[in-house]
């Protein structure tokens, strides 16, 4: 018996997620299931469609986690999914970054700032808000009440005087000191009562604040501190009157098409529809419409908090999903979420028009794709006509070498396949038989090992650089009796391109598309190699800097370096943070002692 029929006679009858691997041990497809062992038993029995066909055909291996309940599995399943990205799922791949409102409380003089991802660096994230548009509205309405600096760290240490906002009244000036440390850190704690929908608890403490400040005789301020109140006393009624009246709706249209998906949602908030977002999902042709509509409502809701209804098409539901959906939305709400499926009235057509507003959408993305791989075409028809190329050059190679003063030299290879960009095919190589700064001696080294790899041949060889840098390539390409590949360079100071057997450089005007395109590829080989340089660099710094470390083990450099991305992120984090990942807090001072702050 192999590894996965023992791992199939060992999946428990429980409710759980399961995870499916491939030979390299990479995760390419997540699922959840009520019973794990015939939920998982089922990919090998009986007939399949061709995705779960190519699916089994690539496990090699199977995981799992047991749940207490579906619902802690749709979670964990959803979790899973953004984290890995598998093959096999179907994944909003244009995976919106929604907006969040952030206060750091380690600065001296904390600010609202407005950021797309939620770090784990110890700072208060509020949201993620549907759009910056809502996001921006709550920003307003906050600077209006609280006058919070919006300057940088940097501007706020070296400024002497007060700038324009203290002039209008829009900032108090901490920079000069016009304002407390503690003084302003109580405006601070306002605005988070307030960002957490504690207008109450505001409301009692402002209320204490003018009066104190009345019996003071501090009237000017008291006058503020009032207008203060009428407005956030306005928002809490507003918020009451949705609570209790108003519409508060997501209306959800989908465009189903073979191997992609258009959604628009209308977000309704007290009766107006408030702000749309269409988005798009890519999936494999055998999907069918009830697995992309979950797939979206678990993404989307995963990241946003869901309106009190939700207005979509639940026909194309498995049955029994509609209720667990709920009960996920409802979780993720704090209160109970329906979903409803019209069939006649207001809410009826407020479904059509999100539908057909997302088949506008899908039709206006395919017509600027057909358009856009027309010019395209037309870019590379250019290209074979001013190199004089044999053929249309289909796939484009593009290498180019990137090291300090000689050190930690790599060397990348940017790919593009009729005119865009192929990052999958990318690839990056350390140099090793080349000691200080030679990049000729380099990109001979990468070349050769690139063509001593089996893998697809380029139409066109683009090298960074003049004639020099050409002549390396060509003599190592030639070496292997490639005569079909052909080879040029381009030049950054006139963007001349130099070709193999051509005395003079090639003159292609600025705005013709054919030069965009080595343009393109000798840009993304030119970043790909820098990002690499970087990541090498920065981990031999990080290498050196943890060894210092004594009870920092390999295990532990993997796990910080994991939860913070970097040392500059395991510099910003807190103690408190460090310590949860390395189970230790002195260990952690330690870490803090060692690598310092940023």
């Amino acid at each position: 018996m192999n590894k996965l029929e023992n791992k199939l006679q060992a999946l428990p009858k429980e409710p759980g997620v399961y995870e499916m691997l491939d030979a390299k041990g990479k995760i390419i497809y997540v699922g959840k299931a009520i019973n794990l062992k015939n939920r998982v038993s089922s990919y090998f029995k009986g007939k399949k469609d061709s995705k779960t066909t190519a699916l089994v055909e690539k496990i090699e291996d199977i995981s799992w986690t047991i749940t207490s309940n579906e619902l802690e599995a749709l979670i964990l399943e959803g979790n899973l999914i953004k984290e890995n990205r598998p093959k096999y799922n179907i994944i909003l791949r244009d995976d919106k970054h929604y907006p969040y409102l952030k206060i750091d409380l380690t600065e001296q003089y904390p600010k609202l700032q407005v950021v797309r991802r939620k770090k784990n660096d110890g700072a208060i994230y509020f949201g993620p808000y549907p759009s910056i548009g809502s996001m921006r509205t709550v920003l307003n309405t906050i600077q209006s009440l609280f006058p919070l600096r919006t300057c940088s760290n940097n501007e706020l240490k070296n400024r002497n005087r007060p700038c324009l906002q203290y002039q209008i009244k829009r900032c108090l000036a901490p920079c000069t000191d016009y304002i407390s440390q503690e003084e302003y850190h109580k405006l601070i704690e306002e605005t988070i009562l307030l960002l957490k929908g504690k207008e109450k608890e505001l409301i009692r403490e402002l209320e204490q604040k003018m009066k104190k400040l009345a019996a003071e005789m501090e009237f000017e301020k008291a006058a503020k501190v009032r207008d203060q109140l009428e407005v956030i006393k306005k928002l809490a009624l507003e918020q009451i009157i949705d609570q209790g009246h108003a519409k508060e709706r997501d209306i959800i249209g989908f465009c189903f098409g073979e191997t992609r998906t258009s959604i628009m949602v209308f977000y309704q908030r007290e009766g107006n529809i408030a702000n749309k977002e269409a988005y798009f999902l890519e999936h494999l042709r055998e999907e069918n419409q009830g697995e992309i509509t979950r797939a979206f409502l678990e993404q989307h809701y995963g990241e946003m908090i869901p309106a009190r209804e939700l207005v979509v098409d639940t026909q194309k539901l498995e049955p029994g999903e509609k209720s667990l959906l709920e009960e996920f939305l409802s979780y993720r709400k704090g209160r109970k979420v329906v979903l409803t499926s019209p069939k006649v009235g207001e809410k009826k057509k407020l479904l059509l028009l999100a539908q057909s507003n997302a088949a506008e959408k899908y039709r206006q993305k395919v017509e600027s794709e057909n358009y856009l791989e027309r010019e395209r075409e037309k870019a590379l028809e250019g290209l074979k006509n001013y190199l004089d190329l044999r053929k249309i050059p289909k796939r484009i190679e593009c290498y180019d070498i990137s090291n300090i003063s000689g050190t930690d030299t790599v060397a990348s290879m940017a790919v593009f396949m009729d005119g865009q960009s192929a990052p999958s095919e990318y690839r990056k190589f350390k140099i090793r038989g080349v000691v200080g700064p030679n990049d000729f001696l380099a990109m001979e080294e990468v070349i050769r090992r690139r063509f001593k790899q089996d893998w697809s041949l380029p139409d066109l060889v683009l090298i960074d650089g003049g004639k020099g840098q050409l002549s390396s390539a060509v003599k190592i390409i030639r070496g292997y009796g490639l005569a079909e590949v052909e080879v040029c360079s381009l030049a950054k100071k006139e963007e001349l391109v130099f070709k193999e057997g051509l005395r003079e450089g090639i003159f292609i005007p600025r705005k013709e598309m054919a030069l965009k395109i080595l343009q393109g590829v000798r840009d993304e080989a030119h970043r790909f190699a820098i990002t690499y340089h970087r990541t090498v660099r920065d981990k031999k710094m990080t290498a050196s800097v943890f060894d210092e470390i004594e009870g920092l083990g390999p295990k532990k450099k993997k796990a910080l370096l994991k939860e913070f991305n970097s040392l500059a992120g395991v510099r910003k984090a807190l103690v408190g943070d460090i310590a949860q990942v390395v189970k230790s807090r002195k260990l952690a001072e330690k870490i803090k002692d060692v690598i310092g702050d940023e």
